[in-house]
């Protein structure tokens, strides 16, 4: 199978992180797709398009890489007309995540899900292997890829439990999901493709057959930066939802919104702006 072949290759299966092998989706990649032929043509982030979300700036790579340690990797499966899916791998860090264990939590906004490994996350408040994405009917295939890539690791000879974080959606209306073609091989692709810097998002990994409101979705990631502190905070958003009923293009303001509301309250109740000095004359202009 070629990895990265150009445009009209029957099947591909793609690294993260590589100019030649990106593929994206409107705002959240460099590409836009036909997903009917399966053709890419250039498009543009939000960014540039001059949509700027909040008030925050965004990290270096406007990434989920910007925090030290992050990578993330993606195998990506266009085969004909009916297979689009995929895998995405993020690493919190590159020691052993068993031995080196990294806070979390878990949100649940859709209890509608099949996610893998949160109990021992909202028990505990930690994560002990790589984070992997893919579509609902691969999740078992996914979990095996990360239970033998850990039990594989050096120093993790003697470990008798590891519990999988595997999150998932259903890519169905674009992809052949019964199909599951994911394969444990391809999951560990994306572990062990994982890197820091630009993160490729679109239609890539988890996200290459996804729709969101009726329109297709995809896989995308940010960060941005909290003024005094240098600190930075980072998402992956994955987006499927299967119709626009709900959807308004007033949302690209919502956040901005929420933000400066936020931070609106945050002083008038505390008298301060996330500064470390507290000093009164540090009130932002809202």
């Amino acid at each position: 199978m070629a990895k990265g072949g150009g445009v009209g290759t029957p099947h591909r299966r793609l690294g993260s992180c590589n100019n030649d092998t990106e593929y994206g989706l409107g705002l959240f990649g460099r590409y836009t797709a036909d997903r009917h032929a399966g053709r890419q043509r250039p498009g543009r982030k939000g960014r540039e398009l001059g949509i700027a979300p909040g008030v925050l700036s965004p990290g270096a790579h406007n990434a989920i890489t910007d925090v030290d340690g992050v990578r993330v990797g993606h195998v990506t499966l266009m085969e004909g007309d009916h297979i689009r899916t995929g895998a995405t791998a993020i690493l919190p860090h590159g020691d052993n995540l068993y031995q080196n264990k990294v806070p979390a939590a878990v949100v649940i906004g859709n209890g509608f899900g099949k996610m893998m490994g949160i109990s021992q996350i909202l028990e505990l408040g930690e994560i002990e292997t790589p984070i992997v994405l893919t579509n609902t009917l691969n999740v078992p295939e996914a979990a095996n890829a990360i239970i033998g890539w850990t039990l594989s690791q050096p120093g993790n000879e003697d470990v008798g439990s590891v519990n999988a974080i595997v999150g998932e959606t259903n890519d169905g209306h674009l992809n052949d999901i019964r199909g599951r073609h994911v394969t444990p091989e391809m999951v560990v692709e994306a572990i062990e493709s994982a890197k820091a810097g630009p993160v490729a998002e679109g239609a890539v990994g988890a996200g290459t057959g996804t729709v969101a409101f009726g329109w297709k979705g995809g896989i995308g990631t940010s960060s941005r930066k909290l003024p005094a502190r240098s600190v930075v905070t980072r998402w992956v958003c994955w987006c499927s939802r299967t119709t626009a009923a709900s959807c308004r293009w007033t949302a690209f303001l919502l956040g901005k919104s929420l933000i400066s509301f936020t931070c609106k309250t945050m002083w008038q109740t505390t008298g301060r702006w996330l500064d470390h000095d507290h000093r009164r004359d540090r009130r932002p202009a809202l």
